[in-house]
């Protein structure tokens, strides 16, 4: 082979090592491989208007008693809500790729917290998670029947419901309710519902939403080549 061949030859090997490219990661996201979907639930009565940051970038604004849904990058996420430049809860917690949390933001002013729950789901079922972020115990009650009784504060109650609509009453010291709400539920959908403001005073008791469609479905691994 002559020395002019051998040129050609390794110039032709150098230009298909280097042909292939890695695309760069878009911007605003990390190189991490996969998202999961946040629900952040402002149950803080204390705080009207706040801003969602994460990984200390600024991805959304939410009102109390609303919820919003986010996309973020799974791993670790410092997730912190403001109130102008005032920081009026702050924590770290880690997503996984393709599942679903919700972010539920509870207490009044000195107090507040902020907690993530992972989405469950049941085959077949709409699965619930009751969350009591009132001051006081609260008696649940779903389609007229009880459904717990003493729920206390800061806890939690899970059920699951078949699909269809349901109605959800909570009680706190008496037969009467202090929130209702009518709820559809889907099959393979998990739910959110949280129990906020006040039994006796001011705002009024109600319940917050948070809905979650089916799990999803991880994307295959890259076939090796």
């Amino acid at each position: 082979m002559t020395a002019t061949c051998l040129t050609l030859l390794s110039a032709l090997m150098l230009s298909q090592a280097g042909g292939e490219k890695k695309e760069a990661p878009k911007a605003g996201m990390s190189a991490a491989a996969g998202h999961a979907t946040v629900i952040f639930v402002h149950a803080s009565p204390d705080t009207a208007n706040a801003d969602i940051y994460v990984n200390d970038k600024k991805v959304g604004t939410i009102a109390y008693g609303k919820a919003e849904s986010k996309e973020i990058d799974a791993g670790s996420a410092k997730i912190e809500l403001k109130s102008g430049d005032k920081s009026v809860v702050s924590t770290t917690t880690t997503v996984a790729a393709d599942k679903n949390y919700t972010i539920v933001v509870t207490g009044k002013t000195g107090m507040v917290k902020a907690e993530a729950i992972e989405a469950k789901y049941t085959m077949g079922k709409g699965h619930a998670t009751i969350v009591n972020a009132l001051a006081d115990p609260i008696d649940i009650n779903v389609d007229g029947k009880s459904a717990k009784a003493g729920l206390a504060a800061g806890q939690k109650f899970d059920a699951d419901w078949d699909a269809g609509k349901h109605k959800v009453d909570i009680m706190s010291g008496s037969a009467a309710a202090i929130a209702s709400k009518d709820i559809e539920t889907k099959a393979d959908a998990a739910y959110v519902i949280v129990a906020s403001g006040s039994a006796t005073g001011t705002p009024k008791a109600e319940l917050i939403v948070a809905s979650h469609g089916p799990m999803k479905k991880a994307a295959p691994a890259p076939e090796k080549k």
